[in-house]
């Protein structure tokens, strides 16, 4: 995941916590995996601890470079892959702005990692490097939630139950609740997670909703088509009932 600016993003700054929040990812689907087959020089962007990074190296075939801007995310990305037969390049840098001298079959930006880019010309310089850096007949995966009116409808004075994590300090089982509150006219959602019912911040993310026509047309005029476009993880098509948007897309030529 990629580290903003926003302050309320701490628990990016503990690493060791946040993969106890997201868990790792052993896998992606096969029929994920069957779409990018062939295209084995892979770009995570926004790579994280290496999640997803990790497993998708861990085939020989594949070359796997992975982007985050947080030094201590990546510091554990290093130290999971250590020892393991894996062929990952980490790199240090912001997703609007690199340089990596090559090109790529294949560039990810997945699990709602696109919700770090807050403003337009965010976006914009993100998917210009993009365009830079992926081959002419390569692909360009975006996966997002599609926003819920009822979560964005949340009582911000209302806490929920998130979930528990063991503090890697003292040991001890910590209860996380959050609250969210989503401002319109900017569309990003602020969440914010406590120890509990008390008032200690542990952490928060503020991301930016994208709905389905607005990522469309945000491709489309930065000159990428979608090439398909699913609703799910179980590969179901996207449309009404949807609430992911996992996008392929391509260069426009």
């Amino acid at each position: 995941m990629f580290l903003w600016y926003m302050k309320n993003d701490a628990h990016y700054d503990r690493p060791e916590i946040y993969d106890q929040f997201y868990g790792p990812l052993k896998t992606l689907p096969d029929w994920f995996m069957k779409e990018i087959s062939g295209k084995p020089e892979i770009l995570e962007l926004a790579c994280g601890t290496g999640r997803l990074s990790i497993p998708l190296s861990q085939s020989p075939e594949r070359s796997v470079t992975g982007l985050d801007i947080s030094e201590g995310m990546l510091n554990l990305a290093r130290k999971k892959a250590d020892g393991q037969k894996v062929n990952v390049e980490w790199v240090q840098g912001d997703m609007r702005q690199f340089e990596l001298n090559r090109k790529f079959d294949t560039i990810l930006l997945l699990f709602n990692s696109i919700s770090h880019l807050h403003r337009r010309t965010d976006v914009e310089d993100c998917l210009s490097c993009v365009k830079n850096h992926l081959r002419s007949n390569g692909v360009f995966v975006i996966s997002a939630f599609v926003p819920a009116v009822s979560i964005l409808n949340r009582d911000p004075e209302i806490r929920q139950n998130f979930m528990e994590y063991i503090d890697p300090d003292n040991g001890k089982t910590v209860q996380v609740t959050d609250s969210y509150r989503y401002d319109p006219s900017t569309q990003i959602s602020h969440i914010t997670h406590y120890d509990g019912d008390s008032d200690h911040v542990i952490g928060g993310l503020n991301m930016k909703k994208y709905f389905p026509q607005e990522l469309e047309s945000l491709l489309h005029y930065n000159k990428f088509q979608i090439d398909k476009i699913f609703g799910s993880w179980d590969q179901d098509e996207f449309g009404e009932q949807s609430d992911h948007q996992i996008i392929f897309a391509k260069k426009m030529s």
